[in-house]
């Protein structure tokens, strides 16, 4: 790295400590809460502001795998058991409704207009939030291992092994098919809508140009790149790469071009995520430290805090609570929540 400057250290604004490995975080639509679900089937919804516990609830047996909030009266869970929980925040988190799918356990959530896909098996599904299945996909080739809409229109893309596919949830029709002989990840569809990216299990990252159908290959990284990440105006993407992120450049790119290269971890990157509005990325690790990083001005991070363990997710804040010009949460494999404010100089 060049010119590396030393991080502004930061110090939690509050830390808790959860029953077991937080497998993911969410964030309230309306109001200044934050829930946490973990390996033990617990869901934690906390104030943002200061970290006191609201509620705490059992929602499973089995370990949570994926959260969504979409609504303050609707907080989604997927568990390692195949079951969407839809919950009422509102009402001591109330069960409302089950959904149990064939598959073994629910991979990943995706939020569009009131409505939740997410994959079990070699299926994709819909479900409106009172947990209603709507839609269901035929039956992949392989295990679907991701879902994610495009740009918030009802075009939903799953991942198999052998191709991306784009389906039309509001006709159940195919809407588009993207070969590639290969074990892909979980989509990544721009913000823009314009190209749908995804990390591959040969150790490369494949994208597609959605408008034109051509498609590019981005090889050679020393592990396999599962967390992605785009900035809000799709014209960056960041990629974990072993110890180091690699940021390639949407402007003039990235066919022949270098990507910059963020890193300092002793550990692979475990999480990635860009801020809402800014070209602000945060980045978290097996070595428990998170990243604060400017990839447009700089290849040193701006700020830096240490978690107990792994960095197992993070979450941006919301305006509600943020006074700051930067608030953060991240959760660890031993169990802690904390938030981090950031204010630059």
């Amino acid at each position: 790295m060049s010119g590396v400057t030393l991080p502004k250290p930061l110090e939690p604004a509050w830390i808790r400590r959860l029953p077991d490995y937080l497998r993911d975080l969410a964030r309230a639509p309306t109001t200044g809460e934050i829930a946490a679900a973990d390996a033990s089937g617990i869901l934690t919804v906390l104030s943002a502001e200061h970290g006191g516990s609201r509620q705490q609830a059992q929602i499973s047996n089995a370990p949570v795998t994926a959260l969504e909030w979409p609504r303050q009266d609707r907080l989604i869970a997927a568990t390692d058991d195949g079951t969407l929980a839809i919950v009422d925040p509102s009402d001591s988190l109330r069960i409302i409704n089950e959904v149990d799918v064939p598959g073994l356990w629910i991979e990943d959530l995706a939020l569009y207009d009131n409505r939740v896909a997410f994959c079990s098996g070699r299926q994709a599904f819909v479900a409106s939030l009172n947990g209603e299945v709507i839609w269901k996909s035929p039956a992949h080739d392989s295990t679907v291992s991701g879902v994610a809409f495009i740009a918030n229109t009802p075009l939903l893309a799953t991942s198999c092994y052998g191709a991306m596919r784009i389906w039309n949830i509001e006709t159940g029709e195919l809407h588009d098919e993207l070969s590639w002989k290969g074990s892909l990840f979980r989509p990544h569809p721009s913000p823009d809508g314009g190209i749908l990216a995804c990390g591959c299990q040969d150790d490369s990252v494949h994208f597609w140009r959605l408008t034109s159908g051509r498609d590019s290959q981005m090889s050679g990284f020393p592990g396999k790149p599962r967390c992605l990440a785009w900035s809000s105006d799709s014209g960056l993407l960041a990629t974990s790469s072993a110890h180091a992120i690699l940021v390639w450049s949407f402007i003039d790119g990235p066919e022949g071009t270098t990507p910059s290269t963020l890193g300092l971890n002793a550990r692979p990157i475990s999480a990635l995520s860009f801020h809402p509005s800014e070209k602000l990325l945060l980045s978290g690790a097996e070595d428990g430290l998170l990243f604060l990083w400017d990839p447009t001005t700089d290849d040193s991070p701006q700020a830096m805090a240490s978690m107990f363990g792994e960095v197992s997710c993070v979450q941006w804040a919301s305006v509600q609570w943020a006074t700051q010009e930067t608030a953060f949460f991240a959760g660890d494999s031993q169990g802690h929540l904390a938030a981090y404010t950031y204010l630059s100089d």
